[in-house]
């Protein structure tokens, strides 16, 4: 099935899409069809600047589309440690944020999103201001991502607590 296919059903639908997240790929399913979005399987992170029906994605959790319905975002957990996002028009594919390294971090704050590092970007969220919230799992904080593409730190040290008495923070900054 081609991506122009795909958009003409998605888009309509998408606040009634229900989601599956595979280990290693993408699927969307609508009155119990399914649809390939992206990935064969393997847990690679292929096919930046080309079609997401080519391109292979990296341990995907959740999916995010903004209120325009023009970009889908995907975070990838390892290898991958970072957010993609499809131009849902065109269906092409791009690295919007972080930059692959052998080992997961959680760098960057106060500096260009295409750069940062991520450490099992797993939740996404975005606000009417254009932000996009980043939750890492094994970085144990929140990001933001600025409309300008700066991203910062949001909530959490990034230090998981060593008992449940540690983990407070309610009421503060």
């Amino acid at each position: 099935m081609t991506f122009s296919l795909i958009q003409q059903r998605l888009v309509p639908i998408v606040s009634a899409l229900l989601l599956f997240v595979l280990q290693t790929s993408l699927a969307v399913t609508s009155n119990m069809l399914q649809y390939q979005l992206a990935g064969d399987g393997s847990a690679f992170s292929t096919g930046d600047n080309g079609p997401v029906s080519d391109a292979q994605v990296s341990s995907p959790r959740q999916l995010w589309m903004d209120s325009a319905n023009t970009y889908l975002y995907i975070p990838e957990c390892t290898p991958g440690q970072r957010i993609r996002r499809v131009h849902v028009p065109t269906g092409i594919i791009t690295a919007f944020a972080g930059a692959t390294t052998a080992i997961p971090s959680s760098t960057g704050d106060g500096g260009p999103a295409a750069v940062a590092t991520f450490w099992d970007p797993t939740g996404l969220f975005g606000d009417s201001l254009g932000s996009l919230f980043v939750a890492e799992w094994s970085g144990h904080r929140v990001r933001r991502i600025d409309p300008s593409s700066i991203i910062h730190a949001y909530a959490g040290t990034g230090t998981l607590p060593t008992d449940a008495t540690l983990a407070n923070g309610d009421g503060g900054p």
